[in-house]
């Protein structure tokens, strides 16, 4: 409640693997506005508001971020 923007850096998915979409919706009240962005690399993309809040998803694996590429 106490911020602007909510950034999920990865997870954002297509099909029966999307989990963040529908708990973003159903669960936390989230009101898609922008699914899908016809960008390379980074589809699908997720925009949606929350109040006066903003949520931005992108793709991704979320195990994937923030680790170190093997030598």
């Amino acid at each position: 409640a106490a911020s602007d923007v909510l950034l999920l850096s990865g997870g954002v998915s297509v099909g029966d693997r999307d989990l963040v979409k529908d708990t973003l919706e159903r669960c936390l009240g989230v009101e898609r506005l922008l699914w899908r962005v016809a960008q390379k690399p980074g589809k699908p993309t997720y925009v949606g508001r929350r109040g006066e809040g903003w949520v931005v998803g992108l793709p991704g694996n979320p195990a994937a971020v923030g680790s170190k590429p093997s030598a």
